[in-house]
């Protein structure tokens, strides 16, 4: 087993500018083995926008209070573990790597992402894996509206239904949903659920620490698209 070296940073008087040139030092590089990362003194009220954008180390970083929009934008590599709610578009396009939310998060989570991993285990809002290319997206709770809008690739999972059109403009991958779904776009269908989503399913509920069975969930996927 590797060692692992937790390093605390005091991010009060840090720009995330200053932060990011931190996280990306050679100190944290050199570290023997795994590296934790714990942020502190992250102002509660104002959140700081763009927290750990453009981070592409192996690290594990973890947020003891909320981040703000576009957190982890364009990321790789990292693993995130916030304990606390995120703003607007957080992992937009990121490229791989890891994001687990604990609370709630806002509008177009994990937009556009290419690869990687974000689980929401409260809510999301409106556009959640708006043009997801590859990630895959677990939200615990509800999300709003156009979940999964133009979709291309990946998979994203839905816990406590979904608002109004769900899929809308949907070219690939696939979006699973247990409970209420308010309006389907006509891009969608809904299909067999097949073993292969049964195991997909399995797999990502497990790494978002959740234990359930997947036989719950409805499997939608593009008219004519590529799963």
């Amino acid at each position: 087993m590797k060692d692992s070296k937790l390093v605390e940073i005091d991010c009060s008087q840090l720009s995330p500018k200053a932060l990011a040139e931190l996280l990306r030092g050679e100190q944290l590089r050199s570290a023997p083995g795994e590296t934790r990362v714990e942020l502190t003194g992250l102002d509660a009220g104002f959140p700081p926008s763009g927290l750990c954008a453009g981070l592409t180390e192996h690290l594990t970083v973890q947020i003891p209070g909320s981040v703000g929009d576009f957190c982890f934008l364009l990321g790789a590599e990292a693993i995130l573990d916030v304990r606390g709610e995120a703003r607007d578009c957080v992992g937009h396009s990121m490229v791989s790597g890891q994001i687990t939310i604990q609370g709630n998060a806002g509008h177009g989570v994990a937009a556009y992402a290419k690869g990687g991993f974000v689980a929401v285990l409260g809510q999301a809002g409106n556009g959640c894996a708006v043009g997801l290319d590859g990630a895959d997206v677990l939200v615990r709770s509800r999300v709003g509206d156009r979940a999964g809008e133009s979709m291309r690739s990946g998979t994203l999972v839905l816990g406590n239904g979904a608002g109004e059109e769900l899929g809308a403009g949907m070219l690939g991958g696939v979006i699973y949903v247990r409970g209420e779904v308010k309006s389907k776009s006509s891009s969608v269908r809904m299909d067999r659920f097949k073993e292969a989503d049964s195991l997909r399913l399995s797999l990502l509920m497990a790494r978002a620490g959740i234990k359930a069975s997947g036989a719950e969930f409805k499997v939608y996927r593009a008219k004519g698209g590529v799963a």
